[in-house]
């Protein structure tokens, strides 16, 4: 059992929507962008800060200053956000994350992950009675942010790096399963993004030149 239920999550998100406002709008424009860095030579180095931006900016916000009311693991999942933003702040930096343009089923998957991210996740919150104010958007909320990620890493061409995926797959799963538990049937559906990226990572980099 949680000590909270769907409508109480919902109107914490609106809260938070409200009181950081325009942080998603911002965020939602940003990950349209990582997504177009694709098909930018180089476009990696950014998409990478870009998202290290957003797992800092939803472990510190969301997890320490909002959910942390509702949830006495918010501070750890708060600390694995920050490395996340550490793990990817460093593949930007040293330029390690090389992006491209879909080329094969990886590829798109990884397309397909990164656009629900962006584009179907904030519009289930039309389901509450809060609508589009409790809208989850990645870069702001943790779930579409873990989903976003996994999907720009399955863009990445050559080898993965896998170490980058370790977070955002395991929060698909503690985000589907609290998911579960509140009845949110669809959002639930995210615990099998992880495994399905982590075993086309492994894939791909069986396959890949050293």
């Amino acid at each position: 059992m949680l000590p909270f239920d769907a409508d109480v999550l919902a109107s914490l998100v609106a809260q938070y929507n409200g009181a950081w406002f325009p942080a998603p709008v911002v965020a939602l424009l940003l990950g349209l962008a990582v997504v177009g860095l694709a098909w930018r030579p180089g476009g990696g180095r950014a998409a990478a800060l870009i998202l290290a931006v957003g797992w800092a900016w939803s472990g510190i916000t969301f997890h320490l200053g909002s959910f942390a009311e509702l949830n006495f693991m918010a501070p750890t999942y708060a600390g694995a956000f920050l490395v996340q933003a550490l793990v990817l702040a460093w593949l930007g930096l040293r330029r390690r994350l090389d992006i491209g343009p879909p080329v094969d089923a990886t590829g798109r998957i990884g397309l397909g992950l990164a656009l629900v991210a962006l584009l179907v996740w904030p519009l289930l919150a039309l389901t509450s009675a809060y609508g589009l104010a409790a809208a989850e958007v990645a870069g702001t909320a943790p779930d579409p942010t873990a989903l976003l990620t996994l999907g720009v890493l399955l863009l990445v061409r050559g080898r993965i790096r896998w170490l980058a995926a370790v977070v955002p797959a395991v929060w698909t799963l503690v985000g589907g399963a609290t998911a579960w538990v509140l009845g949110s049937e669809i959002q639930a559906l995210q615990v099998l993004a992880g495994p399905l990226a982590i075993a086309l990572i492994f894939q791909r980099n069986r396959r890949a030149p050293e």
